[in-house]
């Protein structure tokens, strides 16, 4: 008999969560670090621009409340809304299948944790993706020479990041629990943050968008020469911290319930 100190299994690393991140991390960022994604990358910030370029090149000088306003209304509430909660669910379906299915779901972590992992790792990749689009449309305003450009920023790319934050969740929740989450996604889009978000009344709230509006006023608090509300700001922030917690959570749970289909043996081949 060996020893107990050179048994195989004392050579296994015990299982935890702060293993568990470090694995979930690495294969995460891995398919965003590669020179494909880098070049999808380049070309999708490229035509954002170029769409930047288009929708201002009849106004001169470009005023803030129209470009500050198009990046809000455009970007933060049309164009993040429909990538990122599809990106979201397509990661949690890809995790989904049979043969990773095989890998993952085998290991000592618990699927509600593991899903809270995979949002989190997620979500900073898609986080330093989307930066580097900000970062081009804020250089674009400089470059035009759009007043209170610098000042805005910090502003608009809190809205950002609790923008993307809030639909990877919804996107991963809709990933758990349909393999059809694009048309869903999609719909909830075109329903609830284009259609309810616009209702006049208390009720659009419900709206992703809509709390991003309000945490980013497009151009009022700066062409009116007043001052944000910082504490309205830190409470939409806040209901958006607060949504993302209770969707990763009900996805968790959906997920902890699903059965995972098996690869197909070699035997079966």
């Amino acid at each position: 008999m060996s020893a107990p100190g050179n048994s195989p299994d004392s050579a296994r690393p015990s299982p935890g969560l702060f293993r568990a991140w470090g694995g979930v991390w690495r294969l995460t960022s891995g398919r965003f670090l590669n020179l494909r994604h880098a070049a999808t990358l380049a070309g999708m910030t490229a035509l954002l621009v170029l769409l930047a370029f288009v929708n201002s090149r009849k106004l001169a000088p470009l005023t803030a409340g129209h470009y500050i306003g198009w990046i809000c209304s455009f970007y933060l509430c049309f164009v993040i809304p429909i990538f990122v909660l599809i990106s979201g669910g397509g990661a949690i379906r890809d995790d989904m299948r049979p043969g990773a299915a095989d890998y993952l779901f085998t290991r000592p972590v618990r699927r509600p944790a593991y899903l809270a992992l995979r949002y989190l790792a997620h979500m900073a990749c898609t986080q330093a993706d989307y930066l580097v689009a900000f970062a081009a449309l804020v250089g674009f305003g400089v470059f035009r020479a759009v007043p209170g450009m610098l000042s805005m920023a910090p502003l608009l790319l809190l809205g950002q990041a609790a923008a993307i934050a809030a639909y990877e969740a919804l996107g991963m929740l809709f990933g758990v629990l349909t393999t059809r989450y694009v048309i869903v996604g999609l719909g909830y889009i075109a329903i609830v943050e284009f259609g309810v978000g616009n209702i006049p009344t208390q009720v659009n709230r419900i709206a992703i968008a809509r709390q991003v509006k309000n945490m980013v006023p497009f151009y009022s608090a700066h062409a009116s020469g007043q001052s944000v509300d910082w504490a309205a700001v830190s409470s939409t922030v806040g209901v958006l911290a607060a949504a993302c917690v209770v969707l990763v959570a009900i996805a968790g749970a959906v997920f902890s319930c699903r059965e995972m289909a098996g690869g197909q043996s070699r035997e079966d081949l």
